[in-house]
């Protein structure tokens, strides 16, 4: 039989605005925030205090979208927005819960739908929009990424995940998803590309492992 989660808090401020993608952000003191994607921004939520869930920040969008993506590294959000041409925002946590303020602002790639963040590797991975393939970045200075790579064969990439030595592509609209070898960064191997006949036509949405590590020949 199916369990429901309790409800330990709720923040619903922008209901008349809508939201899009949630990450979550622990700073260096351990007070815990949720990075809060809105179609005209992003809200930056204190939820230490599951009874007294506030806003502490909040950065604004000249455009709206109803696309909005965000990851955390080090204490800076990595923000896109599908639609509305404002590229990669990155965002300087540091000084929360006083403020938060943009730091830069990347506009290479006007149009971004997704993003992912390999801490461990230090490696930011930019998905669909503009780019047509995933384009990869080093983030060993986390407020001026640097194009490196990317993924050239691929079709159009929804979202991804990368785990060690292995990334997961969703090819949402190829009745596919692909694993490949990241172990050289700057030359990405695919290893395989696993096609779904009976999948509909928009599909494979995300991935996500449920293990450390795969080791597939």
């Amino acid at each position: 039989a199916s369990r429901l989660l309790p409800n330990l808090g709720s923040f619903n401020k922008y209901s008349d605005v809508g939201y899009a993608g949630l990450w979550g952000y622990t700073a260096p003191d351990a007070k815990e925030y949720a990075l809060l994607g809105i179609r005209s921004g992003l809200s930056i939520v204190d939820v230490s205090e599951i009874n007294n869930l506030k806003e502490v920040a909040f950065i604004s969008n000249i455009k709206s979208s109803i696309w909005t993506e965000v990851k955390a590294f080090k204490n800076y959000a990595y923000v896109v927005k599908d639609s509305a041409n404002v590229g990669l925002q990155i965002i300087d946590l540091s000084d929360l819960p006083r403020s938060a303020r943009v730091v830069n602002t990347i506009t290479a790639y006007p149009k971004i739908h997704t993003l992912w963040v390999d801490a461990e590797r230090e490696l930011l991975f930019l998905n669909g929009g503009s780019g047509h393939n995933t384009k990869i970045f080093s983030l060993k200075d986390p407020v001026h990424p640097e194009e490196i790579s990317s993924f050239v064969d691929n079709p159009y990439v929804h979202d991804m995940f990368a785990r060690g030595n292995r990334a997961y592509l969703s090819e949402i609209m190829s009745q596919s998803f692909s694993i490949y070898d990241i172990s050289d960064i700057l030359n990405p191997r695919l290893i395989k590309r696993v096609y779904e006949e009976d999948a509909p036509y928009i599909s494979f949405h995300n991935s996500w492992t449920t293990f450390k590590y795969l080791s597939i020949s």
